[in-house]
């Protein structure tokens, strides 16, 4: 016994050795990575920043005046998220009437003689629902965008909320996992019905059948999800009562942006790591939205030509983004613009008519003209955190590949 130790106690301790050195190396190879991951925007998680409803119609009354008194009416309503940096509108505008902050809600004040009109300045109600089944209604023929469009129930607001499966379909894999959401089952435009469709395991969902490669699964977290918006259809996750009702327009809370500095006129969001890139981005000065556009010049930048023309006359000038200024760049005449010289071959120019986003790490735009009046957003998206995780280490474990495994991750794929 003894004697086979000695023969191979030299080959035991290499290996001791060999496989405690896989795990720093896993590290130092692996850590590397993570942290690549962690500064990459490109994997972030999206946050969606939108304006928000009252979570009750009717609000709070909460002063009522004695009769023959000449003191208001006070309402208050009830926000997400509510904040002294935000603006209240309706119609995508500024409500005309005052109100207040309080205790992180909003106060209006009724005269007597306004109280009837009260609630036209509040809400606008849309045609009623068509119920398709217990759970599944119709907006019918509709114009507006779903996604715009508020639903209460009982007169509270009913919260749309899906979330998507941890995976993605590729026609092979059944099991799923949706994060903490326990609602209905979307597969595209269908409701999937438990047992004949899939069956809860302790923390994951295992289908019957593979979903198709591509295909949209999505859970209900919220009371309800949109089910197919070319059909205005949408499904609540429990059958509501009768006393369904949808906006044409409410008041909402919209986020106000903060003024940086007054002389250049930049604002900023209150959220930083803007999404650079975000069609759905919506952003007003009063009651006025302002162009997204980027556009390019009608002339071709061939390394010869040195004036260039646009749709439009005025708006910020960005030469391979960095902003020019008039006067010392170039000048302008009408809707052209002249530089002393040629601009090289395929260089970037482009015109922003009413603002530019000057730095997406802190979320700051600067404006083509200056104002006065309230600027503030009421849809955009930011980078909230690394989908890998907070940590690098998080991210680290979360690696689908890893140069050098662990020995013990290497010792599991090993099959007897």
């Amino acid at each position: 016994m003894l004697q086979r130790l000695k023969n191979f106690g030299p080959v035991l301790i290499v290996l001791a050795i060999i496989i405690a050195l896989g795990y720093p190396l896993a590290l130092l190879f692996g850590l590397p990575l993570a942290k690549r991951d962690m500064n990459d925007l490109r994997k972030w998680q999206k946050e969606l920043v939108n304006s928000s409803a009252p979570n009750n119609i009717l609000g709070k009354k909460e002063f009522t005046p004695s009769p023959g008194s000449d003191i208001p009416y006070i309402f208050e309503y009830s926000f997400d998220s509510p904040s002294q940096n935000s603006i209240l509108i309706k119609d995508n505008k500024p409500v005309e009437f005052k109100y207040g902050f309080k205790d992180g809600k909003i106060i209006i004040a009724v005269a007597k003689v306004d109280l009837d009109s009260h609630s036209a300045n509040i809400v606008t109600w849309a045609k009623g629902l068509i119920k398709i089944s217990d759970n599944i209604y119709s907006f019918g023929d509709i114009s507006q965008d779903l996604s715009e469009i508020v639903i209460y129930i009982d007169n509270q607001l009913a919260k749309e909320g899906v979330v998507f499966a941890d995976k993605p379909s590729d026609g092979a894999r059944a099991e799923f996992s949706f994060k903490s959401a326990t609602g209905l089952i979307l597969l595209d435009n269908q409701v999937l019905v438990e047992g004949k469709d899939y069956i809860i395991n302790e923390n994951s969902i295992s289908f019957n059948k593979a979903p198709a490669f591509g295909s949209k699964l999505r859970r209900i977290s919220g009371n309800y999800a949109i089910l197919d918006a070319a059909k205005g259809l949408v499904v609540f996750n429990q059958a509501p009562s009768d006393a369904i009702k949808s906006t044409k327009s409410i008041i909402r809370l919209a986020e106000k942006l903060r003024l940086v500095d007054a002389d250049k006129q930049i604002y900023a969001f209150n959220h930083a790591k803007i999404v650079e890139f975000d069609k759905k981005r919506r952003i007003f000065v009063a009651g006025q939205e302002l162009s997204n556009d980027a556009l390019r010049p009608k002339e071709r930048i061939d390394g010869k030509t040195a004036e260039f023309s646009f749709k439009k006359d005025s708006g910020i000038l960005v030469l391979d983004n960095k902003l020019l200024v008039e006067g010392s760049d170039y000048k302008r005449q009408g809707n052209k613009v002249v530089f002393p010289k040629a601009l090289s071959r395929n260089a970037k120019l482009r015109l922003y008519p009413d603002y530019y986003l000057i730095n997406p790490e802190k979320s700051e735009i600067m404006l083509a003209n200056k104002t006065t009046d309230a600027v503030w957003s009421n849809k955009y998206s930011y980078f909230s955190q690394p989908a890998c995780g907070t940590t690098v280490m998080q991210c680290f474990f979360a690696l689908p590949q890893h140069p050098v495994p662990f020995p013990h991750w290497i010792v599991k794929r090993i099959k007897p």
